[in-house]
Formats: structure tokens, sequence, C-alpha cells
């Protein structure tokens, strides 16, 4: 890793030159993400170059100073910036002064946006945007900036249609504006809350930009991630989090504009929790429904997870990877939480240079939920403020209940790492998957409710096998939704779990805070990742000789001094007589150590934590040389090491004999009594004649014991014996068979065969078994797929045969040609419960799982036709099930089937594709059944009144959800009362059509028989009255135009309490003309009404008072109330 060596030095203004400031005592470097970031110098008055700052920044002559910061020594990694505010004491020389200032993304604060008129501009002078890229609006703006002067020197590496990384802008903009006088660096911000860009200004003034969360580098994988761990790179670890009220909550009430109100929560915050937890928001000015929806799912999402942040004292210096040079804002990487590791995005961090002091750094990370929450509260302040929405046009007021879902998303990519699983002791794949957000509805028009996504994959079975399984529709993928029930909010989706190295079909579908889903998108088939990064080159072994044995150590470490990745799974141990050790590119066993052989040998392998490892009965006067190499669970192997060595044996006593201490001598009788040798004769050099039982003429007829080894040479082609075993070796001095005695295990790298022809077996050097018959080469075939295995007869003329394939997910058998395996004539394929046919125009498959990965509860049989290429034909699906113990067979393409149900009494239901709008056959051919087929027989009015009911449940005309998805706009109108609005028993729960749940319907039968109900009490009902005479008090004057309101009581008790009332009224002969009367309107009660009385004279009328006028002036009412009465039920 690179050194941090800092310089510090002002630019120029006209020409651009460089100037050192050497007298700094302090600097202080701050980048964040997406923001302008900080800087700080510390120096003393009049130190070198302090003239330079404190006459560079001037309020009075408006002067700030370009700075250049080195970090490594030269201009690699450099920082830009400018120092715009000075501090310090006037007093003295020596005294502190701190300049301050931030990056060069302070240039995008200092140009803006100015009013104008014409197209791009609204009525306002303001500056718009419609079906737009993030790229469009930032050249846009920054070219109107440059026309007037501004961002002087400014280039961008992006387009209007590509991001800086020339990927395409995954986001338009439908409704976009700002008002004169904002910055660019606020646009850019914009753009950042609404998660569809992120940028910065580099120090050769490159404004970059890139589609949100694509900005920084994944350091998370390659051989060696980047991770902040104790005893690694790690000094302190600051972590905080808060779940107090309002951080968090289980339930969220939104106020928005004009009376509108939305709700949300989370069952999963409320189980975590263990009690409900209310919290209030305000939504600002927005002001429909599916606005205030939203915000409120938006602010749900952040309620229920609080808030989280992390901080980390990075240690600088030798192995330790330093910031700028060998990480940057926006790059992931791994940081301890709690006990593990965790995958972070670092978002900033501080460098500190202090002279005489080793540099210092803290790194600030957060991925999980601190990002998110602050993007999730900025774009709940942009929808506050009234300001632009992703994805959707001007907002629309509340209408009718929404219907319409959006449309299918686009632009689908997908990315996976592999990682393992120790718990499993598997290999899995972390998959992430984007998509294009959703800015219009299935109809073309422009989303303004859009509430989230859902994921779905799909494994596509064994991959060598081909179509059917890639080229299937729906019937033979099972599709798991890794997605919460809610959904997500963002535009891609990581989630682990699935097989490294597996095929898998991924989709997603949007929908709208009215419930309404759209269409899955095409499906993206995609090959998650397999580990194929070997680990880091290990450290030099360390060598300690004592007597005839080595003891070979390694450290744990890499070459680099780094620690070693979390996968790692230990080291081999090489020892060869040569310094140039060649070693096999994939993992040996290790075998016992060989003093007589010359090349390389695989002697131990040590743990993680490496160790050390001896090697006894060194040869004496011999060097040897290790080297180690590591390797990861996966089964990848690094590099070799850098080989230690050489090493020779210690001897204990040294023999000195002298020069022609022996001569040419004969030894005639040389007689060792306990060997008893007898007539043992050398002369010059020559046995003549050797009796050890009986050897004769090179025969050998004896038992005799070697305690050594028998070679024909001792190097190149030879072969060995010994009491291990035999080895055979090539010309290279590597070892090609060994036939191991001990264990009876033998090893042979070549070609093995039963004979040279005729019916025979060959065992390649690939490891593929040839079975050959008794004439011909037209051999079957047995090998290794690396994911399972697959077998094949011989080929035919046209290149077809039957194969077979066998691995973890099941068998496939099919007939196929060895160099077109999509073009399948014939398949059989066997996996967990499930067996699939297919063959030319015919398709069939059964699944015999209760609980499916559908999650559907069925046990299912499909029957289909398929197309010449034998992919199936959707639309000719016929699938039998058994939902529930119901039988069912069904036409999915024609959405409707029937359905048996023997527990109702043999109804057979006409239902549609996803089982939840169906007809009962029997309930409408035979419900008028007699008696004695029916129990619990009761008058319909004992349970509810039926005109009363039919009153509170007007019909109302709408479309099934399933007829639009298949039909569009042609799906037919429906009319009828809403389950809702039913009495209880009068509802029947249903699957709904995801098959996931329950939903309230209504049986067409009993519809039928509570109308006859309502008939029937229409036929029996009859009008009853009652009367009640209403005064208006002796004495009261009624003003002209006046009214008075005057009670009265019924006189009779009526049958049923009075509906209406009719009011006739009756004046003195001064009053004719002048009063009127009529009944105020709710009045009528079952003990009375109010009628109301006016003058529409000129002139005051008085009521009665005592005297001869009082029959003259009375004003009275009579009321006749009226009711509809229905006789009670006889018994």
């Amino acid at each position: 890793m690179t050194t941090l060596i800092p310089r510090l030095y002002a630019v120029d203004k006209t020409t651009g030159a460089l100037s050192p400031i050497d007298g700094w005592s302090k600097i202080e470097l701050s980048p964040v993400r997406n923001e302008a970031g900080a800087i700080t110098v510390e120096m003393a008055a009049g130190a070198p170059g302090y003239s330079t700052l404190a006459a560079g920044i001037d309020a009075a002559l408006n002067k700030d100073v370009e700075v250049e910061i080195h970090v490594s020594g030269s201009a690699t990694g450099r920082f830009r910036g400018f120092l715009q505010q000075k501090a310090g004491d006037d007093l003295g020389r020596g005294k502190k002064w701190t300049f301050s200032g931030s990056f060069l993304e302070q240039l995008l604060s200092e140009a803006l946006v100015y009013p104008g008129t014409g197209a791009g501009y609204n009525d306002k002078k303001e500056l718009t945007f419609s079906a737009v890229s993030p790229g469009t609006v930032l050249i846009t703006a920054a070219q109107q900036a440059q026309t007037r002067g501004a961002l002087s020197g400014v280039t961008w590496d992006f387009t209007t249609s590509v991001d800086s990384a020339g990927v395409a802008w995954a986001t338009s903009l439908t409704n976009l504006s700002f008002t004169p006088g904002t910055s660019i660096q606020a646009i850019a911000s914009k753009l950042e809350d609404l998660q569809v860009a992120e940028f910065e200004l580099s120090a050769g003034r490159v404004l970059r930009a890139w589609n949100y969360g694509t900005r920084g580098t994944d350091r998370t994988t390659g051989g060696t991630p980047l991770r902040f761990a104790q005893a690694a790179n790690l000094g302190t670890a600051s972590h905080r989090e808060s779940a107090r009220t309002p951080d968090s909550g289980t339930a969220v009430l939104v106020k928005g504009a004009e009376g509108y109100y939305g709700q949300a929560s989370d069952a999963t915050a409320l189980a975590n929790r263990g009690r409900r937890v209310e919290v209030a928001s305000d939504a600002g000015n927005i002001a429909t429904q599916s606005g205030v929806d939203a915000a409120a799912q938006a602010t749900m999402a952040i309620k229920k997870i609080g808030v989280a942040a992390y901080e980390y004292a990075v240690a600088l210096g030798g192995s330790n990877p330093a910031p700028r040079l060998d990480f940057e804002v926006g790059d992931w990487a791994f940081c301890v939480v709690g006990q593990q590791f965790v995958r972070r995005r670092i978002s900033q961090y501080v460098i500190t240079f202090e002279q005489g002091k080793a540099p210092t750094a803290v790194v600030a990370l957060n991925d999980l939920v601190t990002d998110p929450l602050v993007a999730l509260y900025q774009k709940l302040a942009a929808l506050a403020d009234g300001g632009a929405v992703v994805g959707t046009s001007t907002a629309t007021p509340g209408g009718d209940a929404d219907t319409l879902a959006p449309a299918a998303p686009t632009g689908l990519t997908a990315s996976s790492i592999a990682y393992q699983d120790d718990a499993a002791g598997e290999t899995y794949a972390s998959v992430t998957f984007g998509w294009s957000a959703v800015t219009t509805n299935t109809d073309g028009s422009a989303i303004g409710d859009l509430a989230g996504y859902k994921v779905q994959y799909a494994y596509l079975g064994l991959g060598q096998v081909g179509p059917p399984l890639t080229g299937s529709p729906a019937p033979t993928l099972y599709y798991y939704e890794p997605t919460p029930s809610n959904g997500i909010t963002a535009t891609s989706f990581t989630f682990g779990g699935v097989g490294a190295g597996s095929d898998v079909g991924l989709r997603v579908a949007a929908f709208d805070s009215n419930g309404n889903q759209g269409p899955w998108s095409s499906r993206l088939d995609f090959t998650t990742a397999i580990d194929n990064t070997p680990p880091p080159v290990p450290a030099t072994p360390t060598l300690n000789i004592w007597f005839r044995t080595v003891d070979i150590t390694s450290n744990g470490r890499g070459s680099a001094g780094e620690v070693m990745p979390l996968d790692i799974d230990g080291f081999e141990v090489w020892v060869s007589r040569s310094a140039t050790i060649t070693v096999p590119s994939t993992l040996t066993n290790p075998v016992a150590f060989d003093p007589a052989a010359t090349g390389a040998q695989h002697v131990a392998n040590l743990g993680i934590a490496g160790g050390t490892w001896n090697v006894s009965d060194l040869p004496v006067g011999i060097g040897y040389y290790a080297a180690l190499r590591s390797y990861d669970r996966a089964g990848n192997p690094s590099a070799l090491s850098a080989v230690a060595g050489p090493v020779q044996a210690e001897t204990l006593v040294q023999i000195d004999i002298g020069p022609n201490a022996i001569g040419r001598s004969q030894i005639i009788d040389l007689e060792v009594i306990r060997a008893k040798i007898d007539n043992l004769a050398v002369n010059s050099a020559k046995v003549e004649e050797i009796q050890a039982g009986l050897v004769t003429t090179g025969t050998l007829v004896a038992t005799v014991t070697l305690s050594g080894i028998i070679r024909t040479a001792s190097s190149g082609l030879r072969w060995e014996g010994d009491p291990a075993g035999i080895r055979f070796y090539n010309s290279a001095g590597t070892k090609t068979i060994d036939l191991q005695g001990a264990s009876g295990s033998a090893l042979i790298t070549g070609q093995l065969q039963s004979a040279l022809s005729g019916k025979r077996w060959v065992m390649t050097v690939a490891g593929d078994l040839l079975l050959y018959p008794t004439a011909g080469s037209a051999y079957s075939r047995l090998w290794n797929l690396g994911t399972g295995i697959a077998m094949r007869g011989p080929l035919d003329s046209s290149g077809y045969s039957g194969r077979v394939n066998v691995d973890s997910s099941g068998v496939g058998i099919n007939f196929s040609a060895e160099t077109d395996l999509g073009n399948l004539l014939a398949e059989v394929l066997v996996q967990d419960r499930k067996v699939q046919i297919s063959a030319t125009n015919h398709y069939t498959y059964l699944d015999g799982r209760y609980t499916p990965v559908d999650s559907s509860g069925e046990r299912f049989y499909d029957l289909m036709e398929t197309n010449s290429s034998g992919t199936p034909i959707a639309s000719t699906r016929l699938r039998y099930s058994n939902y529930s113990g119901q039988p069912t067979w069904m036409s999915p393409g024609s959405s409707c089937g029937f359905r048996f149900d023997p527990g109702a009494g043999g109804v057979v239901q006409v239902v549609n594709n996803a089982s939840t709008t169906y007809t009962q056959l029997k309930g409408i051919l035979t419900n008028t059944s007699s008696q004695e087929s029916k129990t619990d027989i009761e008058e319909v009015r004992t349970l509810f009144d039926p005109i009363a009911m039919i009153q509170s449940a007007p019909s109302k005309a709408w479309r099934y959800i399933t007829d639009v998805n298949v039909y569009g706009e042609a799906a037919p109108i429906r009319f009828g009362p809403m389950a809702e609005a039913l009495p209880a028993v009068l509802v029947r729960e249903t699957p709904n059509v995801d098959s996931t749940a329950l939903e309230k319907s209504v049986d067409v039968g009993s519809m039928i028989g509570v109308l006859w109900a309502v008939v029937n009490q229409l036929l029996t009902r009859r009008i009853t009255s009652t009367t009640a005479t209403c005064v208006v008090p002796s004495g009261t004057t009624i003003g002209p135009g006046a009214t008075i309101e005057v009670p009265c009581t019924w006189e009779s008790s009526p049958l049923a309490p009075p509906e209406d009332a009719l009011v006739f009224l009756n004046a003195g002969l001064l009053g004719a003309g002048r009063v009127t009367a009529w009944l105020k309107p709710g009045s009528v009660t079952d003990t009375g009404a109010t009628v109301v009385f006016r003058n529409i004279s000129n002139s005051p009328v008085r009521s009665a008072a005592a005297g001869a006028l009082a029959g003259l002036t009375n004003v009275t009412a009579t009321v006749i109330g009226q009711a509809l009465y229905s006789p009670p039920l006889a018994a």
C-alpha cells in the first residue's frame, strides 16, 4: 500500500503554477460523497507560505485562494479546492492561524439558474424538464451557466444518454422544475435526493455523474477485499444506533393538505418491538390520496428500522490501505459490526496531517440503514415542498378507485458475487438485480402513485440439459420472492442464498399505492458467480534446520503481510532439491517425504493460521528448498510463494580418512562370524561367487529382505521400489504412477485401459470413462461435469443419442445431439417430487410436492402441446391439481376450468385462472331442491333485514383485476355489491389472485335468495299511520318572514316507527293566507315530529289569546306520520 506524504501548494489564478506552502502545522481533508467536503489548514503567522494564504483571502477585495494538496508526494491522488476563510490572532508573530474552505464542488454553488422564457421555461420563468435523463438536466444547467462566464474551465465526461461509466441513464425525470436562484450544486443534490444520480467535480475540473448507487468501486470482491478489522487496520470503532420515538415506530399516520391522510404499518417492526408504536408525520402540500399514501409507505420504510451510523479510526502505514490512494468515498468495503464482517459503503473520510506526527484517518461507512434513510427523508422533503417526483407527471385530483396498474419494468441488469456459508459448508451467491424506474401505467399514461416493486427468481434447472427447462413458460419455473411482503421502493435489490454457478431467471413487477400490481417484466436469465478467485500468495516460509530435520513455518499471512481472506482453508507445503519448484495447477494430496526424490514434493497441509511442519531424514550433504501455496474453501490455489533455502542436514561426527589410506588391495578370506559370510572373495572389485542359499548365473532363488530403494536410475525416466511401494517417473522426473503398499492406493496420471482393442474400457487423462463395443469405435461415455455427471450412449449417424444428466437438483434423460443440447427431441426430467416429460408436440409436467415453490399449496399435473422446437405452447396448457382436497382441471391460457368440491354437497365450480372468481353449478341448477337435502332452515329476516341490507349495500360497476391484466381495456364491466358491505353470513372466504391469502367473495345463489326475500318482504308490507296536533303557543307573535319551530307528540303508538309525515295547516280567520307550515327535515321520530311555521305576510301574526278573537287567530297544524309495516314472521 502507498505511504501518505502531504504537500500543500497555492495555485496561481493566471498561470496555474503551483507555489509550495511549506510552513503548515496541520492539514485536515474531509471529502464527502456528493458534497463539497471541507479543507482546513493551520499554520503559524510568518511561517513559510503564510503570507500567500493570508494575502490571498481578503474579504474587502473579495479574494480566495485555490490550493492543491498532494497526499502521495506526487500529483497522484491530488485534491483541489478553495480556501475562503481565515481566523487567527493579529497581535504577534507565531500565533496560530486557521484557513478553511472546500473542494472544487464549491464551483457548483457559484453557478445559478437564471429566469427565462420560451422553450424550457414555464410561466413562472422556472427552468423545466420533462422526460429527460439526469445527464440532460446537469448539462443544460451547466451550459447556460458557462454562457454567462460561470464554471470556468469545467468540462464533463457524461452525456445526455450515458453516465461517466458509459452506462445508459436508468431513470427518466418526467416532471422537474427549478426556480431562478437555484445553484447547480442544489440541482445535483436534488438528483441525488431523488435517487437518480451521484456526482463529483474532480481535481482536473471534470464534472462526473453516475447512475445512483454506482459511484465508486466494490472493494469487497477479488483476492484481497478491503476490510476494516481489529488487529489489521482498525484503531477504534464508533457505532451509534437509536430506536427511540419518533426515530422509529411500527405504524405511521401522515397528514397531507386539504384533509388527506395516509397510514401504514409494518408487521415485522411490530413483532420486533412487541407493542404498537404510532408515529405522526407531515407530508406538507401533498393534496392527493395516492400521494399521501405513498408518503406514508415511504415514512414507514424509514421508521421501521431506526437510525444507525458507523465510524472507524483507521491505522495507516505499512501494508494498510490509505484513503484517496487505495479507496475513495463511494467505494464498498467490509467492516466490523459486532462479531462479524458486514458490507458497507464509504460515505466520508477525514485525513489529518500534523508536523512531527504520523498521519491519521477516520472513515465513516453506512449502507443498510443510513443511506436509505437519508435518501428517503430527502425524497419525502421533495414531496412535501412541492419539488419534483421521479417518474411521475403533475399531480391529478383524486377520483374514482384506481384500477390502472403500472407498466412492466425494463432495463434489467444483474450481477453477483460468490460467498462461503460456514454453517452450511456451501458456496452461495449474492445477487444484485436492478431495473429502470417505472414511469408509466399499462396504458402509457404517466404514473402518479407508484408504491414499489416485487422481485422473483427461479432456478432454470439442469443447465446442461437445455430446453425445455430454459425455454419453457411458467409451468416449469417456480419463483421465489425474496423481497418483503410489502415490496421495496428502490430500483435494485440484493439477496443471497442462491446456489453459486446456478442458472436463474429474474423478473420484477411494479405496484401502486392502490394495490394494483402490473405485469411481470421479461425474464432476465443469469448465471450466478462461482468462487474462482484464488487467495493471496503466501508469505515466504521460514526454515530452521536441526540435525537431519527441517522445520518449515508459515505465518498465515500473504506475501505483503496482509490478513488472508475469510474463506482461506489452508497452506500446502512443498519441498524440493531444486530452487525452481513447479507445482500442478490444481490441488493435490500430500505424500510422505521421499529422501531420494529429486523433484518437487507436496509433503503436508497447514491450517488456516499457518503453523510449522517438520521434514525428517534429510540426506546428508544435499540442499533442500521449500515453498508454500494457499488455497480457499472453493479449492482455488494461489500462486507459489517465494522459495526459501537451501538448507542441509547437520553432521554430528566427521570421519576423516586421509588420502591413500586404502590402496589397491585384495581381501581374500574375510570371515564375519555373526553374519556367517564365508568365502567372500573380492578381487579387483569383481565378485566371482556368492553363495546365499543358491545364486547362480543371475538367478536368485532365495528369500531376500531389502531395507533400501531399488531403482533403475537416480533421476529422469525410471522406476523405483522400496517398502512404501513402487513408483514410476517420466523423463522430467515427474511421478506418473504411484502404487502404495500400506494403503493399497494407486495413482496413474496417464490413460488407463483394459485392453488395446475389442470390448474394453478406457479411463482418459481428463477422467472420462469410455466404453467401447466389441467392434468399432462408437463408444459410450461417462464424465464429470463439475456440478454433476453425465452419461451418453453411442452417437448415431446424425450425431444424436440418449443422454443422462445427474446433479443435486435431479436427473435429466433426453435424446439430443452432443453439439446442440438445446435441440432436444425428447426428454424426461425428474427432480424433487417433480417429473417433466417433453417430446415433439407434447409436454407433460407433474409436481407431487404439497408446498411447491410457487406457494400455491397444490400438487399439479400439466399437459401441453409444443412447437416444432419442443418449446411448450402456454395457451394449450391443461392442468390437473388437487387444491385443498378439491380436484381441479384448469386451462390457464383461457383463464377458466372446473373444480369439484365434494365437501360442499357435490358442487362443481367454474373457476378462473387465479381460482378467485367462480360459479357453483349446483348452486345455480339445484337451488330449489327439497327440504330433505337441507338443514338449519330459517327465515332470512331472522338473520338480517333484506331491504335494509340492499339499502346499505348499493350495486356498483367494476372490472376484475385479473380480467384487466388479461384483456386490458376490453375487460368486461360487471355489476353488483361489494362483499365488504354485506352481512358476514353472506360472505365467503376464497383464495386471492396470488393464492397467498383469502379474500371476501359472494355466492351468486345466495344473492338470488336474498332478492327473493326482499320481494316477499315488499309484498307483505302495508302502510301504517298516526297523527299529532301542533299548536303555536298562545300569545306568540310571528314577525313578517319569521319562522317558529313547534314540536308535537304522536297521539297513538304506531305499528312501525314513522319514516315521514304530512302537515296540514289550520289557521284562524285572521291568519289565513298569512302563515304557511312544513315538516322540519329529519325531525320525525318514533315519538313525534317538529313543524316549522312561517309568516309570509308583511305584518305580524299573533296566535290565539283569551277573548273573543281566540278563534280567529289560532295557528295550528295536523301532522300525519306514515310508515311501511312488515308483519312479524309466523311462529
